[in-house]
């Protein structure tokens, strides 16, 4: 009997070092997991780490070749050395020459038609000596008509005379909602109706969500060194004031859209 229960005794120390055994075994394997595991995470995220670094430096590398290359053309224009001076950029003026544009206005503007070209080789210009306000809504239909009128257009009309907001209104009808409209104010201190231009235009851009002013009455104000005797036709000290205020704020204005 005694050596029957010290049998027995011994079986169970026995099932319970096995038992034993196996704890220990499965959290050795469980912890050897675990640890190969977070071993495989940190070499993942290792190479991510390295790969990023990588193309980031690709990146910035590629970067600094196009931002050269960039600087090089732009030193080579002979355009943009010439406009640079007046706030325009290499990236704005490289805008300007596939843009198409049409002019529409009288003889301040004509005298800038071919700086402006020189800025917008795809304008159409359709300006006058001694034109009106109220004459704008036909050439614009006439444009329209022969497929001439572009999805932005320029106005310089005011300087010849006072207009009303009937006018504006045709203008405006002529040209519809879908077109991006700059309008130029008017510089002609010698006359009475400066003002009276001026309010309809700002009047204009504040009733009309496509109009946009383009306040050349501020820039020139005070600087009568800029023009002709006349008061408001641009010299050639003037002219690359007007036209380069023209193209900054349409170029600006469409390469932001």
């Amino acid at each position: 009997m005694h050596r029957e229960k010290k049998s027995s005794g011994m079986k169970i120390v026995w099932i319970i070092v096995a038992i034993v055994v196996v704890v220990l075994a499965g959290g050795g394997i469980w912890y050897g997991v675990q640890a190969n595991n977070a071993r495989v995470r940190t070499e993942q995220a290792a190479k991510k780490k390295a790969a990023a670094a990588s193309s980031s430096k690709k990146r910035a590398a590629a970067l600094s070749r196009s931002e050269a290359l960039a600087s090089s053309q732009a030193a080579a224009d002979p355009l943009y050395g010439k406009l640079k001076q007046y706030g325009l950029t290499y990236p704005e003026l490289q805008y300007a020459k596939t843009m198409p544009i049409t002019f529409v206005g009288d003889s301040v503007m004509l005298g800038s038609e071919s700086f402006l070209k020189e800025i917008f080789p795809k304008m159409n210009m359709e300006a006058d000596v001694s034109r009106q306000a109220y004459g704008a809504p036909a050439v614009i239909k006439k444009l329209s008509g022969e497929s001439k009128l572009a999805d932005t257009v320029v106005l310089g009309v005011g300087t010849n005379g006072a207009f009303t907001a009937n006018t504006t209104k045709e203008i405006m009808t002529a040209l519809g909602t879908k077109r991006t409209v700059f309008w130029i104010n008017v510089h002609v201190p010698s006359q009475s109706w400066e003002s009276d231009s001026n309010k309809q235009i700002a009047a204009a851009a504040d009733k009309y969500k496509n109009v946009h002013l383009i306040d050349w009455y501020s820039t020139a104000k005070g600087h009568s060194d800029w023009f002709a005797a006349d008061s408001f036709h641009p010299n050639t000290t003037g002219q690359p004031h007007y036209y380069t205020l023209v193209a900054k704020q349409v170029l600006q204005t469409m390469t932001k859209k």
